[in-house]
């Protein structure tokens, strides 16, 4: 049991250590990061988006620049914390939750979604042509909960499939742009790409399976160091009869 202990303790450890350093590469890495906290800035978007595995790069892509930004209660907010940052030379970027301040902050703790803003829509309810295989329409791959429910409208027309298809795909009605899964983004009049680091929505992917199997080697270490406690208390009792 000692061995076992010793193993699932350096086995929390490590991914520990893992979700720790991921948890770093989260942050915005302009101004957007110090907005958070403050008055009516809701939160981080990449955390309301849910993405099928593989996918998060794509969806990154498509989604730039806001994968990584913050969703704020109000235009007026927004506008406000515009003004100041332009005032100190920063950037930033803001996604304006949907409905008012208070149903904004109710959709991004619940991930319910308003009527105006949608989060996901099947294939089909875009109307669009039939795609070939291995490739995805990106709006059937993420759901944009809460205050990114307006971002699901930047995924209408664009698709996720490899670079060599691209062409026969953006051919197909209703396709407005091709994501490969690098993250290079294809439309029919320009091509942009080339990014090899990773996207904020993979590297939180990451970090969630991290905080995941940390939590379970800490479980299963609970659970050793209980049955160790159980045995040294069994071989006292053991000793103490014996004398």
């Amino acid at each position: 049991l000692l061995g076992v202990e010793r193993e699932a303790r350096a086995d929390r450890a490590r991914w520990e250590a893992r979700r720790d350093a991921l948890e770093q590469l989260l942050a915005p890495e302009d101004g957007t990061a110090e907005l958070l906290g403050r008055p009516g800035v809701l939160g981080q978007v990449a955390p309301l988006l849910h993405v099928t595995p593989g996918f998060e790069d794509a969806v990154a892509a498509a989604l730039a620049p806001f994968a990584d930004a913050v969703v704020v209660d109000s235009l007026a907010r927004g506008l406000g914390e515009l003004d100041a940052a332009r005032a100190s030379g920063r950037s930033l970027r803001l996604v304006v939750a949907p409905g008012d301040q208070g149903r904004a902050e109710e959709t991004l703790k619940t991930g319910e979604a308003t009527a105006s803003s949608p989060v996901a829509a099947s294939p089909g309810a875009l109307g669009a042509a039939e795609l070939p295989e291995g490739a995805a329409w990106l709006r059937s791959v993420v759901t944009c909960e809460g205050g990114a429910a307006p971002l699901a409208a930047l995924l209408d027309g664009v698709v996720a499939c490899s670079a060599e298809c691209a062409p026969a795909v953006l051919a197909l009605t209703g396709v407005r742009a091709v994501v490969t899964p690098g993250g290079d983004v294809l439309r029919a009049w320009s091509v942009e790409g080339g990014r090899q680091a990773s996207s904020v929505l993979s590297v939180r992917a990451d970090y969630e399976e991290a905080d995941r199997q940390a939590g379970q080697a800490g479980r299963r270490m609970a659970e050793v160091s209980a049955r160790l406690d159980e045995a040294n208390a069994d071989l006292d009792r053991r000793i103490r009869e014996a004398n």
